[in-house]
């Protein structure tokens, strides 16, 4: 019969070079060319004054960076991120912000689901019919932004809070500022929008305004000229007479 394994050997080591998940919270932010986050393990570093050295770890995935909200801007709202350290932390990794939680019994806040996104897009004027939304990883996600992409045809897509929106997918790139479908008092929202497919390029605004020195316009290179003044200006051979005043 096969010996029991010894408890006493089944016990952790002291030293591992494995990688362990642990729970930090961010004490400061990462210095211009430097990526690293510096952290406090939890619950290990609890008790640790910010004097003290606390160790400082670079994003997991390469060509990331990753922010939030630290211990010295304010203790209460410090973001936490989960790491992936060696149990005596001489060594780690940042995996990534952590949800927050209460309770089991309640549900994760600073998490989405598919009825919050698709309500969020709605609301913004981004019309999810044609997402496929199995296919849309979600970069990042916030109360004021939402950021995410198509992982199968590569169509990209930035979503503020305002309605402000730029996707780029296979076939466009459309840029708008303001909310172009809810209604506020039963007024439909302005807003001005570019659409750039690679037959067209359409403009959309409440105002349209070029200014320049020099504006052409199409191949012959026809010229427009937009100044203040009452004197008639020569373009391309016709005579244009500015209007001066008009009819109250």
């Amino acid at each position: 019969m096969q010996e029991q394994f010894d408890p006493i050997e089944r016990q952790i080591p002291e030293y591992s070079d494995s990688l362990h998940i642990y729970k930090a919270r961010i004490v400061s932010k990462p210095d211009p060319g430097d990526d690293r986050l510096e952290v406090r393990v939890i619950p290990y570093m609890v008790s640790l004054p910010t004097t003290d050295p606390l160790p400082k770890y670079p994003p997991f995935f390469k060509g990331q960076v990753i922010v939030g909200y630290t211990e010295k801007e304010d203790k209460e709202l410090a973001d936490y991120v989960w790491v992936a350290a060696l149990p005596d932390f001489t060594v780690g990794f940042v995996l990534g912000l952590a949800n927050s939680h209460e309770s089991r019994a309640k549900k994760y806040s600073y998490s989405y689901n598919y009825k919050d996104l698709i309500q969020s897009l709605s609301q913004r004027g981004l019309i999810p019919s044609y997402m496929s939304y199995k296919d849309m990883h979600v970069q990042y996600w916030n109360d004021n932004v939402i950021e995410m992409v198509n992982i199968r045809s590569g169509d990209k897509y930035i979503v503020q809070s305002t309605g402000n929106i730029i996707a780029m997918e296979k076939n466009q790139i459309y840029l708008r500022v303001g909310t172009g479908s809810s209604k506020i008092d039963g007024v439909k929202n302005r807003f001005s929008a570019i659409r750039i497919t690679r037959d067209e390029l359409s403009l959309s605004s409440p105002h349209i305004r070029l200014r320049g020195k020099k504006i052409s316009v199409g191949e012959a290179g026809l010229y427009l000229a937009a100044i203040a003044s009452s004197i008639p200006i020569m373009v391309q051979g016709a005579t244009i007479h500015p209007i001066t005043h008009t009819n109250a």
